[in-house]
């Protein structure tokens, strides 16, 4: 059936980036931060939205449709990489470098900061709404590696712990 088509395609397509996204997560090879583990984990997944940008897209936009196999795609799926991005912000925050948030907190603000530029600029760009040379403009300053480089940069700086304040700091009125 085409939902039993639809449910392999977005199958294999995440189970490529899912892979892609244990093998910079896991590293035993060297030993890393929750924040350097992280970081590498959001750049995996900010280039799989930029690259699936419509797939996503579309997938989202089935999902609140109330489309039965978008819904059981992400019922099934989106745990998965969320489990472990609240993890290692979790790993963070025991270590005393990552700010205290509640998972759901967490997840919105790295999914809000890295996903959504992607995915609103990208439909927007693409709108003809705009001339073709600034929806280039647009799509590059979103979808670029340096640019989903530098959200991640901001992700990480926003959910740092904020620095301990300091005896002096605290007797200056």
């Amino acid at each position: 059936t085409r939902e039993k088509f639809l449910r392999a395609v977005m199958q294999q397509a995440y189970e490529e980036m899912f892979s892609r996204f244990t093998l910079v997560t896991a590293r035993p090879e060297a030993p890393a931060t929750p924040e350097d583990l992280l970081q590498a984990a959001l750049r995996v997944l900010g280039r799989f939205v930029r690259d699936n940008r419509e797939f996503i897209a579309r997938l989202l936009s089935d999902a609140l449709a109330g489309e039965a196999v978008a819904r059981e795609f992400a019922r099934d799926n989106l745990p998965r990489h969320a489990t472990v991005i609240v993890g290692l912000v979790a790993a963070g925050v025991a270590r005393g470098t990552l700010r205290p948030l509640a998972p759901a907190q967490a997840l919105g603000t790295i999914a809000g900061a890295l996903a959504m530029p992607i995915l609103a600029g990208g439909a927007i760009a693409e709108s003809g709404a705009m001339p073709k040379a600034a929806a280039r403009a647009l799509a590059e300053s979103v979808m670029s590696d340096a640019a989903i480089d530098e959200r991640i940069d901001l992700i990480l700086k926003a959910l740092a712990a904020p620095p301990r304040a300091t005896r002096k700091a605290k007797e200056t009125p």
